[in-house]
């Protein structure tokens, strides 16, 4: 009987087994159709801890945590797989196509400003074209945003799975259709017909 089945081979659910396998814990990882192939392995892979859905905000100290596990996870982490999964901290550009776009802008330069190990640079439309080109003619400003990380999010949630593995995680391929219970504790999942016992379960389904 495993320790822990985690439902869900996604990016989530990789690196709950990575680090549970980690600790000692036996896991099973259920995936359907391959680890990182739905949302994990199409999601462009950005790691932007100054700016998105709640940050600045109410996420911001959860998405710096987050940002700097990346940073200390993403050498061991591929030596330990094998996997390069492509982290990178590439230059950003944020472009202003009219006057109405600058305060957009200043908002942004202040925050990368602000922020150690973050930075900014206004640009002026000749500097922005020399940069890049194909950008449309009618730029009128940009900043430069330095301090940002990507990576492949396929190639990185494959990497959390070899890792586990590497502690004895293992995948099993299937479907999950439902769970067996003794009264209101979960006691198996049922895959493909047959029933996977463990101790905890952790359902990372995303969507699904």
């Amino acid at each position: 009987m495993a320790d822990v089945v985690v439902l869900g081979g996604g990016v989530v659910g990789c690196a709950t087994a990575y680090y549970l396998a980690r600790e000692g814990a036996a896991v099973v990882v259920v995936e359907r159709e391959g680890v990182g192939s739905q949302a994990s392995g199409f999601a462009a892979g950005g790691l932007f801890p100054l700016q998105g859905y709640g940050v600045p905000g109410p996420l911001s100290e959860f998405a710096m945590h987050a940002f700097k596990m990346h940073q200390e996870l993403s050498k061991p982490l591929q030596e330990e797989s094998g996997v390069d999964f492509q982290y990178r901290m590439p230059l950003r550009m944020q472009l202003a196509f009219g006057e109405s776009d600058i305060p957009t802008l200043e908002e942004s330069a202040r925050l990368f400003k602000d922020a150690s190990g973050f930075s900014s640079r206004w640009l002026d439309a000749d500097e922005v074209r020399r940069i890049e080109p194909r950008i449309a003619p009618n730029v009128v400003r940009g900043i430069e945003l330095k301090g940002s990380a990507a990576v492949d999010s396929h190639l990185f949630a494959n990497a959390l799975m070899r890792a586990a593995e590497k502690h004895g995680a293992r995948v099993v391929s299937g479907e999950v259709t439902g769970v067996k219970a003794d009264g209101e504790k979960i006691t198996a999942a049922i895959v493909d017909g047959q029933p996977i016992a463990a101790a905890q379960f952790v359902v990372t389904t995303g969507p699904w």
